[in-house]
């Protein structure tokens, strides 16, 4: 019979149980226990290329999908990019625009090129940077470097290849066919085999890849080649010339993003190409974390003015009880979102939500008396020392004194500037040393509580 606890093993439990196994069939049985021993050895491997050498969901940062500096949204820390585009159309100035940008902003940069040599990618270099005065010399502070016409081999193991590259944070291969040659594949479809030697182990160790490649023979609008290229790629650009430009002529380029798990399809940069101007490509379209930020900004704010229509009708509320009222009226929040936004709710005096532990929220103890079928005193009485406040001196400000009395909590303080006749909506108010405004005291009273 099976034992059901035997499924609620974690993977330590599980491979320490297959070596116990493995140890007392070996004392029983002498040879016999070779197969069960070699079993236990291959568990032991499962596990530790599982749970040791994998990343788990609690291992990544709070920051997902993280933007490198200096890019302008173009590259993401972790991911695999690619830029195809026609021939003779600068694919080559705009990525090594972007990534001594990149490097400006403390990237270190490897660029493969296989296709050009170091003459010209120097040269090219110095044009951008000629273009850029504000702009350090990577090659020279050693977070680029270039190097033409490297030996490549596909023996190298996948980590071996990562492990010799880790020191750099974006590793750029141009062009990526030539890099498939170099490797014994086949253009059609040899990207699939590439991807899984040699672009992932980067990516694994936080490493981020950028390819370069030539749009399609029969398809202009995808790269050539093996149509996975754009399906195993999370970002996908294709640069496009806009204007004409040369040496001494100004034009245009485009990249439009055909694909990306980042939510960048169909965004636009351009820059300024030619006539000795390399510009870093913009965008005018707000990046996917921004309308995620505002959307969220949104929410809140609808959950804010709901949970004060709530208290309105309704208060003290306990957490569960103002949730559950919350969701009825078809605001979707998790609790743990509910919570934070709850706090910041209370930390914000000019919402005049407050919050105790014995008896939850309510609005700004203004309600006077007990509410029908609580037994519980009045507020004013719940608010230690409200009672007990002295009546004003001639010379005494009902608001300092509300600033300096014990630590009671902002009703306390807004009822003691009510007792004494004072204007309490200015006792909260950020950057003003004359807390009740234009009004004091003596010009303008409020019936008292």
């Amino acid at each position: 019979m099976t034992d059901d606890n035997a499924f609620r093993l974690g993977p330590h439990e599980i491979s320490a149980g297959w070596r116990r196994l493995a140890d007392e069939i070996g004392q029983d049985n002498g040879a016999d226990a070779v197969d069960i021993k070699r079993v236990a050895a291959d568990v032991e491997g499962v596990r530790r290329a599982i749970f040791d050498d994998g990343q788990t969901v609690g291992q990544c940062g709070e920051e997902l999908d993280e933007v490198i500096p200096g890019t302008n949204g173009l590259l993401y820390r972790g991911a695999a990019h690619m830029s195809f585009a026609p021939r003779e159309s600068a694919k080559t100035f705009v990525l090594l625009t972007i990534l001594i940008a990149a490097a400006n902003a403390g990237a270190r940069v490897l660029y493969l090129d296989l296709e050009n040599g170091e003459s010209t990618m120097r040269e090219r270099i110095e044009a951008i940077l000629d273009a850029n005065p504000d702009w350090s010399d990577p090659v020279d502070a050693g977070a680029l470097v270039c190097v033409s016409w490297p030996t490549l081999s596909r023996a190298w193991k996948p980590e071996t290849w990562a492990a010799a590259l880790a020191e750099y944070s974006i590793v750029c291969v141009d062009p990526l066919h030539r890099m498939l040659e170099a490797h014994g594949l086949e253009e059609k479809d040899g990207f699939g085999a590439l991807v899984g030697s040699r672009i992932p182990p980067l990516r694994a160790r936080g490493g981020t890849v950028v390819m370069a490649d030539n749009v399609g023979h029969e398809s202009r609008d995808r790269p050539r080649g093996d149509s996975r290229k754009e399906d195993d790629t999370p970002q996908v650009y294709k640069c496009v010339p806009v204007e004409p430009f040369d040496q001494v002529r100004v034009g245009r380029v485009r990249l439009v993003c055909k694909r990306s798990r980042f939510g960048d399809t169909n965004r636009a940069w351009e820059a300024r190409m030619g006539g000795g101007i390399f510009e870093l490509p913009e965008t005018r379209t707000e990046s996917p974390k921004v309308r995620a930020a505002k959307h969220m900004a949104e929410r809140e704010q609808n959950f804010r003015r709901v949970v004060v229509a709530v208290l309105q009708e309704e208060a003290p509320l306990g957490l569960k009880r103002l949730l559950e009222a919350v969701r009825e009226r078809d605001v979707k929040v998790r609790t743990a979102k509910a919570k934070e936004w709850l706090s910041k709710l209370v930390g914000d005096a000019a919402s005049g939500v407050v919050h105790d532990e014995a008896h939850g929220y309510e609005l700004g103890g203004f309600p006077k008396g007990v509410p029908e079928g609580d037994s519980r005193p009045p507020i004013e009485e719940r608010i230690g020392g409200v009672g007990q406040t002295p009546p004003p001196t001639a010379e005494s400000d009902p608001v300092e004194e509300a600033r300096s009395a014990p630590d009671s909590g902002r009703v306390a303080d807004c009822l003691r500037v009510l007792k004494a006749g004072g204007d309490p909506s200015g006792l909260y108010t950020a950057g003003r040393s004359d807390s009740l405004g234009p009004t004091s005291p003596t010009t303008r009273r409020t019936t008292p509580a």
